[in-house]
């Protein structure tokens, strides 16, 4: 027998709201516990994962947002800093926000010591104080903000291109 309360919901709701209700009421969700997601730590709270892919399957999910100087929003857009400043809040990981200051902080990691979710830094332009950052996959790729007219895009770490203005990496997990 249906209590009342559930007999007003399945007249009034969608059948799949009202399913999800009771199977959420009658305790028939999955058995395992679910891979915790970015938002499940208390605030404050820094976590350390095992497994960095989830931070990186979080900077992929922004691949093809567009490029926008000083944005560090998915509905407006990013630059190369607030990408990664972005997506490590999602952890709650404090990150600095600006590109100098993050190539300052963190824990270096030299190159043949890269995992995927570690910042790697280029240095593009000879006269300016500003760097250029992205996230390291375990392709042995990074996703970044390129620049003005670009979006949000995953390339090859290696490529001639990045490997002569690569100047190093932090590491903030």
């Amino acid at each position: 027998m249906i209590p009342r309360a559930f007999r007003n919901i399945l007249r009034s709701a969608p059948l799949a709201a009202a399913l999800a209700a009771f199977c959420l009421l009658a305790g028939c969700g999955p058995r395992s516990a679910p891979m915790p997601g970015p938002s499940d730590a208390p605030l404050g709270e820094v976590r350390e994962p095992a497994d960095v892919s989830p931070l990186v399957h979080t900077v992929r999910t922004q691949v093809g947002k567009p490029y926008v100087w000083g944005g560090r929003s998915p509905y407006t857009g990013f630059d190369c800093s607030g990408l990664v400043w972005w997506a490590f809040r999602q952890y709650h990981v404090s990150v600095p926000r600006f590109s100098l200051d993050q190539y300052q902080g963190g824990t270096p990691v030299s190159r043949r010591q890269l995992r995927p979710g570690d910042v790697v830094f280029f240095k593009i332009y000879s006269g300016s104080k500003s760097l250029h950052m992205g996230v390291y996959t375990e392709r042995g790729t990074f996703v970044h903000a390129p620049s003005k007219g670009g979006v949000v895009r995953e390339e090859p770490f290696d490529s001639p291109y990045w490997r002569a203005h690569y100047i190093g990496a932090r590491r903030y997990l």
